[in-house]
């Protein structure tokens, strides 16, 4: 793994390599470090909670919504969606169903490995030191899962958490609600996130 080839190269500290997830990347850090004997922490930005099915007809129903207009059609694709989604827990008894049922026409190997992989019980098991972060203008992973990421650490020793109200899902300024249009528009990760992880990493010995 990455870790591996950085640990070892003479110009990095093997003792001092973190590893960063965004998004998808930040909700399998748990499996990541069932097999990651060298780094030195995670820092886990946007990390998905809630199952990827149910998240995705959450973002669908937002972004269809957000103009304040909900049409026939826009309800009708939810409901296909929604049967899709369905058919994803119908996987552990019947592997068959053909991926242009499923969600994202995902083959079904990838709905089963995630159904494998509950993030909120496999997160505990995590012994290294966590940053866990969140904006609050995300609509594809919202603060429902950050809070969720939360309650399960709860207690936890060397897990520290931070919300952002005015970041994006791209951990973008701004300050209206979210759209997809908003990504067209070039942008720089937050100064604030950049010193806040910079800080972070330094403060863990």
């Amino acid at each position: 793994m990455a870790a591996e080839f950085l640990a070892g190269r003479n110009q990095i500290n093997p003792k001092r390599i973190f590893v960063l997830g965004h998004s998808l990347g930040a909700t399998v850090i748990p499996r990541i470090a069932q097999s990651d004997n060298i780094s030195a922490g995670y820092v886990l930005m946007a990390a998905l909670a809630r199952p990827l099915g149910e998240t995705i007809w959450a973002q669908y129903n937002y972004i269809f919504n957000v103009d304040g207009e909900f049409t026939k059609e826009e309800q009708e694709e939810l409901d296909i969606l929604q049967v899709k989604i369905d058919n994803i827990q119908k996987l552990s008894s019947n592997a068959n169903i053909p991926a242009d049922s499923l969600p994202l026409n995902v083959p079904p190997a990838y709905w089963l490995d995630l159904l494998k992989h509950p993030v909120v019980i496999e997160i505990t098991e995590v012994s290294r030191p966590m940053l866990i972060l969140q904006g609050v203008r995300d609509y594809q992973v919202t603060t429902e899962d950050f809070f969720m990421i939360k309650t399960a650490l709860s207690g936890k020793e060397r897990v520290d958490f931070k919300v952002y109200p005015a970041l994006n899902h791209l951990f973008i300024e701004g300050s209206s609600a979210s759209t997809p249009d908003e990504y067209n528009t070039a942008g720089n990760i937050s100064e604030e996130v950049i010193l806040d992880i910079s800080n972070w990493i330094k403060s863990i010995k």
